[in-house]
C-alpha cells in the first residue's frame, strides 16, 4: 500500500526488510531523547511495532500511524 506517491516522494508503509535501520534509527540517544521511547531500541521491539502498524488504519481519529518516506 503507497499513500502518497511523487515523481520524488513516495509514503508507505514500514517493510520488514528495513526493521533493523529503524531499530537503529529508534536506538540513536540523539533521536530518542526527544521522543517516546528509549534507546536501545531492539530489533524485537521493531517487529511488535511493524505488526501493530500493519493493524492500525491511517487516518483513524485519536491515533497516530507512522510511515516510511521514500
Amino acid at each position: 500500500m503507497i499513500l502518497l506517491r511523487t515523481s520524488r516522494l513516495q509514503l508507505r508503509p514500514l517493510q520488514e526488510s528495513e526493521l533493523a535501520a529503524f531499530a537503529a534509527y529508534r536506538s540513536d540517544p540523539e533521536v530518542a531523547r526527544y521522543q517516546s521511547w528509549s534507546a536501545p531500541y531492539s530489533l524485537e521491539q521493531a517487529r511488535v511495532f511493524l505488526k501493530d502498524m500493519n493493524r492500525a488504519q491511517p487516518g483513524t481519529p485519536g491515533h497516530w500511524f507512522q510511515l516510511a518516506i521514500e
